[in-house]
């Protein structure tokens, strides 16, 4: 007599519902996008208390006011993105008008609009290493004629997508070319120029692991590092 696999009430049999059951425990969940970081309870206190002695702790004396407050915010935001390339003038925009009171909000320990900054600066830098990477597949005319200012502390920031690949296909091109030059330079003094070039990685491969690496330690940030700033 031979005997069959048991099987449930709809015919599927028990090994294949415990296989099933199975896979469903051990096949690990879906990658969840991080959530954005948030003060921690110790910042809301510390900001408090920095309003507080601010005005008797400072050199000058100074009070925190609105001027202190426009001040830092800018401090903040150069501390980010000195060179003014990654943040569009259409994401400040919205704060503007929180601006004036951010003196207001750190005497009520209110630091969010420091991460609310800091996650869409986080995206920018997201957004840009894509770009980076799709702007060197694409490759260069070097032909062309194209100019590139590359202290850009006092320039405004870029107003949108558009203007912001245009920086940046410039910037991109830029140290292309810039690495291509330094090269052939070494090379032309180098008695064993040929080797010592081969072994050099690519232009490519210099550029775009220059952007993920800054995408990758702002992965590694901490609450506390933008609370630092």
């Amino acid at each position: 007599m031979t005997t069959g696999i048991p099987r449930g009430r709809d015919g599927m049999s028990v090994l294949a519902c415990a296989m099933a059951v199975a896979v469903v425990l051990l096949t690990p969940p879906a990658h969840c996008a991080e959530a954005p970081l948030r003060p921690e309870p110790t910042h809301i206190q510390v900001a408090k208390k920095f309003a507080r002695q601010f005005p008797e702790e400072h050199l000058l004396r100074l009070p925190l006011d609105d001027r202190i407050a426009g001040r830092a915010w800018t401090n903040f935001l150069d501390s980010l993105d000195p060179e003014h390339m990654y943040f569009l003038r259409k994401d400040l925009e919205p704060f503007n008008t929180e601006v004036p009171r951010l003196d207001d909000r750190l005497r009520e320990g209110d630091v969010d609009i420091a991460f609310s900054i800091y996650e869409i600066y986080k995206m920018r830098v997201t957004n840009r290493y894509q770009f980076v990477s799709a702007c060197l597949d694409r490759g260069f005319d070097l032909a062309t004629q194209d100019t590139y200012r590359w202290k850009r502390r006092d320039l405004p920031w870029p107003a949108d997508e558009a203007e912001a690949d245009d920086l940046w296909r410039r910037k991109i091109q830029n140290e292309y070319v810039q690495i291509i030059v330094t090269r052939e330079l070494a090379a032309a003094s180098a008695t064993n120029a040929p080797a010592a070039t081969n072994a050099l990685p690519s232009p490519r491969d210099v550029i775009i692991n220059r952007y993920r690496q800054l995408a990758t330690v702002l992965e590694d940030n901490d609450a506390e590092w933008i609370f630092q700033r």
